[in-house]
């Protein structure tokens, strides 16, 4: 244990001793008992931080490698199913204290489903991780292909396969690796991992504007869009533009949008003219 955590944890015994010798005193100043309660409770709330992110680093590090073994006829590539990554990494995750449960919340974005991943730990410490999609009620040539119930458990679905990966940042094996091999990618496992990690990272990073470029091309409002994607430095916007077979955040409709639509490149003439 850190000298500074064994401090930490000093300070809230020996308040909780004072708070219950205070507790028998009828003469007890209330305001002073109630800061007393309060700085407790501080501490308190710190360890049990302190405990998830240390527990959530030794997690991560025994996460295994999650085999992508559904095929997405689709696009021909491969992808991991939600039962099947959380039947490997259950054990895993229950075994350093957390558990993970899931509910739908409302979204910002019009016309989007919101679903929250929130990580519980035994020491008393959660977090809540989220993403908003679009009801994923069309194929990739923009035609219905789903009923809306159908169309909302596909997105929920995909949703939580979505946040337990990032929240424990797994490695999905084939995933990348299939697309990377056509092309005659001779990286090693070990790259392709971090390439993965990062643009993970990049999203969480970016996500506000993210989201608000997803939802100006669904509304057709794309002067929204056309800010947002201003917001992004030319780097970390070329960064983000990785295929969706490969794991990109936009979708084929989407990237369509703004490769070919002259709506959308009016948008972006008009606001960057703007700012002159």
């Amino acid at each position: 244990m850190a000298k500074t955590e064994l401090v930490e944890q000093n300070q809230a015994t020996n308040i909780i001793q004072v708070i219950e010798k205070a507790a028998y005193d009828p003469d007890i100043d209330v305001g002073k008992m109630e800061r007393l309660l309060a700085m407790h409770e501080r501490i308190t709330e710190k360890q049990a931080i302190q405990a998830f992110d240390a527990s959530m680093i030794e997690c991560q590090k025994a996460m295994p490698t999650i085999e992508a073994s559904a095929d997405n006829r689709q696009t021909n590539s491969k992808y991991a199913k939600y039962e099947n990554i959380n039947k490997v990494i259950k054990p895993v995750y229950t075994e350093h204290g957390f558990d993970v449960s899931f509910s739908m919340g409302e979204s910002t974005i019009p016309n989007y489903i919101r679903v929250i991943g929130n990580v519980s730990h035994v020491g008393g410490h959660s977090k809540p991780f989220y993403i908003d999609l679009p009801p994923d009620g069309s194929g990739i040539k923009g035609n219905t292909n789903k009923t809306e119930v159908h169309a909302t458990a596909s997105t929920v679905s995909y949703a939580k396969r979505y946040l337990v990966t990032m929240i424990f940042n797994l490695t999905i094996g084939g995933e990348d690796d299939d697309a990377n091999s056509a092309g005659g990618d001779s990286r090693s496992a070990m790259e392709i991992r971090q390439e993965h990690l990062d643009y993970m990272a990049l999203v969480r990073d970016w996500w506000p504007s993210i989201a608000a470029i997803k939802s100006s091309l669904a509304t057709g409002e794309y002067s929204i869009g056309a800010e947002a994607v201003s917001e992004i430095p030319d780097k970390e916007r070329i960064a983000l533009w990785k295929a969706p077979t490969k794991g990109g955040i936009f979708t084929t409709e989407e990237r369509g949008i703004m490769k070919t639509s002259q709506e959308w490149f009016d948008a972006k003439q008009e606001f960057y003219g703007n700012m002159k």
